[in-house]
């Protein structure tokens, strides 16, 4: 029953750069599926010089199971934070569906706190949070593209629709459109895509 089914995701180093894993229980913990020591969140190649880290997982109550985390790494010419979102729809035995929540990086460096009081070193807290309700997640995370740390919230949709491909991109749209303003980051056809607010397609449909 789903309701003995929980899976637990963590990061480590193994691979010479900090990568999320996780193993899945259907019997309430007696036992997990796959590798004794986890398997890797997401599947195929990495851009080695990009670590993910601090995962947040939660279920929504349809079943969809989710995990946010950072990625931290050299974006454009600096090492700065994107909050990734990745989604199962198979209660856990892939996490095949992945996108970046945040619109623009942010730079831990900017305000960041000393660890323990030293200033020479400074750290990168779990200022972060994930939750859900039957449909999707609501993610919260620490930013600093205003200068200081603050926290930032963006909300992922679940929901898939499987109308007959000829009309999947229109129906999509359409349904997206009116229902989420065209905003925020949404499943179509089960990949993760984010619209920008008060989109053509909106516009359109009001008028």
């Amino acid at each position: 029953p789903l309701s003995k089914s929980f899976v637990v995701a963590w990061s480590d180093f193994r691979e010479g750069a900090a990568r999320i894993y996780f193993r899945a229980t259907s019997n309430a913990g007696a036992s997990f599926d796959g590798p004794s020591n986890g398997q890797p969140l997401l599947a195929g190649w990495i851009d080695p010089n990009l670590h993910h880290f601090h995962p947040q997982i939660v279920a929504t109550g349809s079943g969809v199971i989710g995990c946010a985390y950072y990625e931290y790494g050299l974006k454009g010419n600096k090492n700065l934070i994107d909050v990734k979102m990745s989604a199962s729809f198979d209660q856990g035995a892939t996490f095949p569906y992945t996108a970046t929540v945040t619109d623009m990086p942010w730079d831990p460096a900017i305000d960041a706190p000393f660890s323990h009081g030293d200033p020479a070193v400074t750290f990168i807290g779990e200022y972060f949070g994930l939750d859900a309700d039957k449909t999707g997640f609501d993610v919260l995370w620490t930013d600093t593209r205003t200068g200081v740390q603050e926290l930032f919230y963006d909300r992922v949709e679940t929901e898939q629709y499987d109308p007959p491909q000829i009309l999947g991109g229109i129906v999509a749209e359409v349904l997206y459109g009116v229902i989420q303003d065209g905003g925020g980051v949404v499943f179509v056809n089960g990949h993760l895509i984010r619209i920008p607010p008060r989109g053509p397609v909106y516009d359109l449909i009001q008028a």
